[in-house]
């Protein structure tokens, strides 16, 4: 058994239901510090898709089932997951950086330096 590839899949369905949670925890919280942000994100977001569906269906149909599936909320959820995901990548990276080694600093204490040839 693969045991570094179950540990990787299980790796990855924790980090995913760790986003999602955080982006409820996120739109909790800014619902109660402030409900009027995120109705207006609703409000951005229900005009992007009436935009949207115009162009592919002039009689409002689409339109009608968007919002019947609350699609502006869910796009919400998607910015928000996006986000969150964009900004645990970014920290990544950055911690990447900062606590990335040079080969010279991973040689033990006692071993040998490369020598340059000095003109």
């Amino acid at each position: 058994m693969n045991w570094q590839a179950l540990l990787r899949g299980l790796a990855k369905a924790l980090l995913g239901t760790l986003r999602y949670a955080l982006t409820l925890a996120l739109f909790c919280g800014l619902w109660w510090y402030d409900a009027r942000y995120l109705n207006q994100a609703f409000d951005a977001n229900l005009s992007l898709l009436k935009a949207g569906s115009g162009l592919v269906d002039g009689s409002g149909k689409t339109e009608a089932m968007l919002r019947a599936f609350s699609a502006e909320k869910m796009l919400l959820f998607g910015e928000g997951s996006g986000l969150l995901w964009l900004l645990g990548k970014s920290a990544t990276v950055v911690g990447s950086w900062i606590f990335r080694r040079s080969k010279t600093e991973a040689l033990p204490p006692d071993a040998p330096r490369a020598v340059t040839k000095q003109r």
